[in-house]
Formats: structure tokens, sequence, C-alpha cells
């Protein structure tokens, strides 16, 4: 009802201040996950939450489709609330299948006691290793549908690398290993706590940003940069450096170029530059660059003075 009173951005920072963090509550005191009973033709929801948890987790949808809850904030929501137990609610299933999986080799007085999802060999079943692929790809699905980016969210994406990780060392039987995956408590994060974490990544990246000195390029009368600083950066990008030639002239070729033009190294490769155009000094008898005889100077494309600067030896 308030879409026509307020402004999208005004609306958003209300949802923001006062819906968020009841809707995180409402998540950490209701939500419910289970890989238990999943069905492949279900919908991705149903096969990471039980009913209880679905209403929630629909609640928090409802709000972000509407997009009334900014990608931000449904970020921090989703590392806060959903990642840690989901990957809580994984690792637990797993290490119990494993420990019961291991306990077939100890001596057992009524072996039709032990139940557990595995192969005469003592390996879990490809069932089992399926529902829990299953249960993996449920929630990537489900981060997926709410459009976040996975690349620029690499807590999430740590948490999903998690869950692979577990399902390998399941796949291995390899109760060491899974242990080594336990996640931290879900009761140490949350939406509030994600929250305030990023915000103060964010202000040491722009206190970082407001420290880091700026290098000023070399700029002629119209304050554009010379083709000598164009010509250096594009060195730099290629591992090459671009500096004067300092040294004693006395050969007829040098002589040439120094007739008002500048001479360089590009590497070991001897350059002037002439109205935007870099010509290179190349040698007729052996068809290297900077060697002794007579050379000549030709025009050259910077990509090629690159190669040329990688063949000499």
């Amino acid at each position: 009802p308030w879409r026509g009173v307020l402004e999208n951005l005004e609306l958003q920072g209300l949802v923001t201040e006062v819906v968020l963090p009841r809707l995180a509550r409402c998540l950490a005191d209701e939500l419910t996950m289970s890989p238990f009973g999943t069905a492949p033709d279900s919908d991705d929801e149903s096969l990471i939450f039980e009913q209880e948890g679905m209403e929630s987790w629909g609640y928090v949808l409802q709000w972000y489709n509407a997009k009334l809850i900014p990608q931000r904030h449904m970020e921090c929501l989703i590392e806060g609330e959903l990642m840690l137990r989901w990957a809580n609610t994984l690792h637990s299933w797993l290490l119990s299948l494993v420990s019961k999986t291991a306990n077939r080799s100890q001596p057992n007085d009524n072996p039709s006691q032990i139940t557990t999802p595995s192969n005469s060999d003592g390996t879990i079943n490809s069932h089992t290793l399926c529902q829990a692929g299953t249960f993996y790809l449920a929630m990537k699905k489900a981060l997926i549908s709410t459009t976040i980016s996975l690349p620029t969210n690499p807590q999430i994406c740590a948490h999903l690398q998690a869950g692979l990780l577990m399902i390998n060392a399941a796949l291995t039987n390899n109760v060491e290993a899974l242990q080594d995956l336990c996640p931290p408590d879900e009761r140490s994060f949350s939406y509030q706590t994600v929250l305030a974490r990023r915000v103060k990544e964010d202000q040491n990246k722009a206190a970082a940003r407001k420290e880091a000195p700026v290098s000023k390029p070399h700029v002629d009368a119209n304050n554009r940069s010379t083709f000598r600083e164009v010509v250096e950066k594009f060195a730099e990008t290629h591992g090459v450096v671009l500096r004067p030639k300092v040294h004693s002239v006395t050969n007829v070729a040098a002589t040439e170029s120094i007739s008002g033009k500048a001479l360089f190294w590009f590497g070991r490769v001897p350059v002037y530059l002439d109205n935007d155009v870099v010509f290179c000094q190349i040698s007729n008898g052996s068809g290297k660059a900077g060697t002794d005889g007579r050379q000549d100077w030709s025009p050259v494309s910077l990509q090629d003075l690159v190669s040329m600067e990688k063949k000499i030896k």
C-alpha cells in the first residue's frame, strides 16, 4: 500500500530498517533444512527446506521479488541466515553416514541393527550420493534464482565449495577429511553481523583508495597523454622497460637518429619516436635489431616491437 505514497528508494530504506531485521529473525528462528525425502521433479526450495522453513523463505522471496529488498541486503541475508545452516545440515548428515559406514568394520553382536545407506564394500551407495548432490544443486539453483552474483560474493562461494569437498570426502569414505571441513557454528553469523562486516570492508576500501598516491602521466600543452607515455604504458604491460639511450654515440646510424630525435631502448631494441610513430633500428646484415654494421630506421608497430625484443638473445 505504500508504493503510491513513497518513492522506491524511500520504500527500500523503510524495508531495510524495519522489515529486514524481522525477516532475519524469522529465518533464524524457523528456518529448517533437510536433505531427506528430496525428489528430482520437485521445485528447488522443497529440496532444501522443510515445510516450516519453506514458508519462512517464501516470505523473504515475496519481498525480494517485489523489489523491496535491495540486492546487497539480500546477499547479506543469504550469507548470514542461509549458507551456514545449509553447510551445517549437509556436513552433519554426511558425517553421520560416513561414521556409520566406518562402524560396519567393527564387530557387532547384532549386525541387523546397523542400517546405513552403503554398499557391501563399506562405501556410500550411489542413491545416497545422488541425494547429497541434489541437495547441493538445489541450493545453488535457489541462489541463482535470486540473481545474486556469485563471483562478487566469495563467502557464499566458499560455502558452496566446502559443500563439494564434503561430498567428495564422503565419496572416499574419509571421516578425518570430513571432520576437518566442519563449518562454523551457524549461531556465530547472522544477517546483522554480515551486514556490519561488509560495511566495514567498504569503508576500508574507500579509505585505501583515498590514501593511494595518484600517478600523473606526462601531458602535452592540451592536457593529453603524450605518445611517449602511451609507449611506456604499452611496454610496461608486456614486461619491457622504455628508457633513454644515454651512452656515448659514435656510429653513423646513431648519429642519424640523433637529428632532433631522442633515442630510447625498448628493452634491448633501439628506437626513436616521431609524430606518434615508433622507428626501430634494424640491421641489414643479420636481420636483428641493435647489432653492429649498416643499420636502417624503419617504422614498426608496437606489437611487432615486442616480438623483436623477445627474439633478441
